[in-house]
């Protein structure tokens, strides 16, 4: 491959004058400057007539490094886990065989629905009836007239089977419905339950074969607290009738 240059000379006389044994020596020095591409190394040379050759090479070029990009990372996302309701296993009771006295007290009516009742409470044991009904108790707290009317109410029916008092927790809520009831659904202790608010508010769920239902009067309480407050009045209710059952 044949090598361009571009060559310029730069002749340069000097005269050095110098002292040797009282004589006088002048010395001429010629310089060549030879400029070729930067892309060829071109070194320096002594000629043996004292003339200096300079081949200077082009200016050193140092390749660009082009900086590294890193695409950002998304950060993965994890769905939040809904937690699991936890049930605990079904405890065989009889609940014709409660006692109203242990399942709810009038500070516990206090307490859920901020309403204040009477300590007196009554047992009203029911037989058989239509529907698959074996049996069933009613516990009225709070009652000024010996038990024929109460502003809380608590009933305990027992079915023949489970499937017979899941059924009629169904038939009761269409029917509440029906009849201009806001019915909801809520839960007690992880078991699911209807909530029906109409001149008062009524709470039913279906434990094993048998119901369980938690009544209140009107103006007993607001509908907000008969919203929050009956599914915590059956959750001790039920807590206290399967430990005590």
């Amino acid at each position: 491959m044949r090598r361009l240059a571009i060559v310029s000379t730069l002749a340069l006389a000097l005269t050095i004058t110098g002292c040797s044994s009282g004589s006088t020596t002048k010395r001429t020095v010629t310089v060549v400057n030879t400029v070729t591409s930067p892309s060829v190394a071109v070194s320096g040379a002594r000629s043996s007539s004292g003339v200096i050759v300079v081949n200077p090479s082009g200016p050193a070029t140092t390749a660009k490094s082009t900086p590294k990009t890193t695409a950002p990372t998304t950060p993965k996302t994890t769905a939040p886990s809904t937690p699991k309701t936890t049930v605990a296993p079904i405890v065989k009771v009889d609940p014709l065989k409660a006692d109203c006295a242990s399942l709810l007290a009038a500070s516990d009516v206090s307490a859920a629905l901020g309403a204040t009742i009477s300590t007196v409470n009554n047992r009203v044991r029911l037989g058989a009836a239509a529907h698959g009904v074996t049996g069933a108790i009613r516990c009225l707290y709070g009652s000024k007239d010996a038990g024929k009317t109460a502003p809380v109410r608590i009933r305990l029916t027992q079915y023949g089977s489970a499937a017979e008092a899941k059924k009629q927790v169904g038939v009761d809520a269409q029917t509440a419905q029906d009849a201009g009831a806001a019915v909801t659904t809520t839960s007690v202790n992880g078991y699911p339950a209807t909530l029906q608010l109409v001149a008062g508010g009524l709470l039913e769920l279906q434990y094993d074969s048998w119901t369980m239902t938690v009544a209140v009067s009107d103006k007993l309480a607001t509908n907000a607290k008969l919203t929050t407050g009956l599914p915590q009045l059956a959750g001790e209710i039920l807590t206290r009738l399967l430990k005590n059952g």
